[in-house]
């Protein structure tokens, strides 16, 4: 691969990256969650730094409630 070629499918890579992220933010912040479960893998689990897991359902219950703007 040409190393131009590389250089911009990095480019694209980064921008739609980004782009996910910056749609994550909006999401989260203002309670988006059907914008936020089309963007999770089907077979998405969440793993807390505990350890605890928690299925899609779960973690969309908590995540539609889980931003406080007195935060």
């Amino acid at each position: 691969m040409q190393p131009a070629v590389r250089d911009q499918q990095s480019a694209d890579i980064m921008d739609e990256l980004r782009a996910l992220n910056a749609r994550f933010i909006h999401n989260f912040v203002t309670n988006d969650v059907a914008s936020h479960d089309a963007i999770l893998h089907p077979g998405f689990i969440s793993i807390w730094p505990t350890g605890q897991r928690w299925d899609r359902a779960t973690y969309l219950k908590y995540w539609a409630t889980a931003f406080d703007p007195e935060v």
